[in-house]
């Protein structure tokens, strides 16, 4: 396995599971391919459902997103990391992370650090309203496990937080991240947070069987 990696699994459709590969930093070039392999099928859903009713409520709020430029911005910063899932040689989900600088907003933990989460993605192809093509469930909350556990590492207990976009907060909710509410200073998006006690709960119950 290679250097930066460390085992992890997905959730196929049919509720079987398969042995995956967490990217634990990812190099510039790495993202750079898994950004590239990934616009192909985005172009492909937009120029085939764009004329249909209710495309804009259909499309996932982040399609926009270049993760190439993210980490373009953020090279050479030891605060920030970019992990993803890997998967038959490609990246099924992504997600930017910074490790410095983010206090808890709860009161009971009020001012103490916390991993806070900028960016998480699925794949196009891992996406629901891709219907047929979709190849596995869950990779959102497989991120969102090893946010938990680098959260640990870092010395955090598992604490983190994250501003939402609107179509995941549900999302965030029902896997037992606090809802704070819209954010005035952070274009309004909803900001979320687990702390320690809610982190333990989160991985006895997505621990892998």
């Amino acid at each position: 396995m290679r250097r930066g990696a460390t085992p992890t699994y997905l959730r196929e459709r049919n509720g079987g599971t398969v042995n995956a590969v967490l990217l634990q930093h990812m190099s510039l070039d790495q993202v750079r391919a898994a950004n590239a392999s990934w616009q192909p099928y985005i172009q492909a859903w937009r120029t085939r459902r764009w004329r249909e009713p209710g495309f804009m409520s259909q499309a996932s709020e982040h399609l926009h997103w270049d993760w190439a430029r993210k980490a373009e911005y953020h090279v050479g910063e030891s605060s920030c990391r970019i992990l993803g899932i890997e998967y038959s040689g490609a990246v099924q989900g992504m997600m930017l992370v910074s490790l410095a600088g983010k206090r808890c907003r709860a009161p009971e933990v009020w001012g103490l650090e916390l991993l806070y989460v900028d960016y998480l993605a699925a794949a196009p192809w891992n996406l629901p309203f891709l219907g047929d093509a979709q190849q596995f469930v869950g990779v959102g909350t497989a991120l969102l496990f090893a946010a938990v556990s680098l959260s640990y590492e870092q010395g955090f207990s598992g604490r983190l937080g994250l501003h939402s976009l609107p179509q995941a907060d549900e999302f965030y909710r029902r896997r037992g991240l606090r809802d704070f509410g819209p954010d005035a200073d952070y274009q309004n998006l909803r900001y979320f947070e687990l702390s320690s006690d809610q982190a333990v709960n989160f991985r006895q119950q997505e621990n892998p069987p």
